[in-house]
């Protein structure tokens, strides 16, 4: 109820009984503080429990490492750790180590701390291996990134460190990996096919927004969802395509991918028809965007605030 001032009045009140505070009970209002990000407060908690003479204990460092803002800081505290002799939880500690380097940066040093963890036949934490992959994905290496998927055993954490890895593969062209990845993406959510339909989504929305744009991969992708995984692609998946179409000043695959809604059994709405008029305005094809208006209601002042938009943007 962040009511600190009540939470000190108890600690206080047991000295008057003669009985000794824990730290476990300095570490609730510690993760109080630190939930609203109130440093000054943290740290007052620290001067606190040294004035009353109790050590903190490895959950204290654990808070402290994973809310450090500076290296030198969570170097600091777990060299503290490692003197104070705490060994319980010293995995979870390791762990926490791990995802707060990585955050900073200190990608290699996290890695070190995987490796030995994994040569003492310990584990590192779910929420660690996919704060290394998060941040490994910018160092360029997918068979590491494939070695720490494989770590991640339960199925939440699994599909969203996958979803990560196939970002990363889409965007370096790792076009055969990917499509693997997508093939045990639809085995997991084969009961489930909104769930999958919406991490394709993703795969298709991070093509429309990476720049430059790599059409040719979105393509690629488009195809390998249709005759590899034997999935038609869903609306909004074609939608973002269309939009990287427009992005890559490609007319003929505009036109390629207006025939892959009918192909699929998606029938033409009015953002549908939007879009590719947009995107025909774009490219400069005037003549085949005059005849596509005319398929678009115009009952909705909506809709007509739009389509001038687009028609002033593009000088028309």
């Amino acid at each position: 109820m962040k009511d600190y001032d009540g939470a000190y009045g108890m600690i206080r009140d047991l000295e008057k009984m003669n009985l000794i505070p824990t730290a476990g009970m300095y570490n609730a209002i510690l993760s109080g503080h630190f939930r609203e990000k109130n440093f000054s407060g943290a740290l007052t908690v620290l001067k606190e429990m040294e004035n009353a003479q109790v050590l903190p204990d490895s959950q204290t460092f654990s808070y402290l490492i994973s809310n450090c803002s500076r290296e030198e800081d969570i170097t600091k505290y777990y060299e503290e750790l490692k003197i104070s002799g705490d060994q319980e939880y010293l995995n979870e500690i390791k762990s926490v180590l791990a995802s707060a380097l990585a955050v900073h940066g200190k990608v290699a040093d996290a890695l070190g701390i995987y490796e030995e963890l994994k040569q003492a036949k310990c584990n590192l934490e779910p929420k660690a291996i996919l704060s290394l992959i998060e941040h490994l994905r910018n160092e360029g290496d997918s068979n590491r990134l494939i070695e720490l998927l494989e770590e991640l055993k339960e199925t939440d954490y699994w599909v969203n460190g996958c979803y990560r890895v196939v970002s990363y593969c889409v965007r370096h062209k790792f076009m055969d990996t990917a499509v693997d990845l997508l093939k045990k993406l639809r085995d997991e959510f084969r009961d489930d096919e909104m769930a999958s339909e919406v991490l394709f989504d993703e795969v298709f929305c991070q093509v429309a927004e990476t720049e430059p744009i790599d059409l040719q991969i979105g393509l690629d992708l488009l195809q390998a969802i249709k005759m590899e995984l034997g999935l038609c692609p869903s609306r909004k998946s074609l939608d973002f395509l269309l939009t990287a179409c427009a992005k890559a000043k490609d007319l003929h695959s505009c036109f390629s991918v207006w025939q892959e809604y009918e192909k699929a059994g998606l029938p033409y709405n009015v953002l549908t028809f939007l879009r590719m008029y947009q995107a025909l305005l774009a490219l400069g094809d005037g003549k085949s965007a005059k005849k596509l208006l005319r398929h678009i209601p115009r009952d909705d002042p909506h809709v007509c605030c739009v389509i001038d938009a687009s028609q002033t943007a593009y000088g028309n």
